[in-house]
């Protein structure tokens, strides 16, 4: 498919809670057991997944600057979150980002070290 939206960088939503001193993010779980960041396309799409879950601690939805999320990413990864998953609001059709990949591809385009 040749859509020119392919090439357009995705502007995601995330959530967060806060527990304590510390920023927790939505995960999604993965088939193989383990979880990814929740990265969503819209903050409605982000409260459905979050209503889905029943967390009693309250939740914030933000949209963050390319470079927050990219601290945001970098965070996770040290945490050791791989990969983020976006929902598309397509049933059984989300995409999965390997996070190496993507800290990797921003660096090389002039992106800011995360340090």
């Amino acid at each position: 498919m040749s859509d020119a939206r392919q090439n357009d960088e995705v502007e995601p939503f995330v959530a967060y809670r806060l527990e304590g001193n510390k920023m927790d993010f939505a995960l999604r779980p993965l088939a193989d057991g383990g979880q990814a960041l929740a990265l969503f396309l819209s903050p409605e799409a982000a409260r459905d997944f979050l209503d889905e879950t029943g967390s009693p601690l309250p939740w914030r939805i933000v949209q963050p600057v390319k470079r927050d999320l990219m601290k945001i990413l970098e965070e996770c990864w040290e945490a050791g979150i791989r990969h983020a998953v976006l929902d598309t609001q397509q049933p059984d059709r989300p995409i999965l980002f390997d996070l190496f990949e993507v800290l990797q591809a921003d660096r090389a385009a002039g992106g800011q070290d995360l340090d």
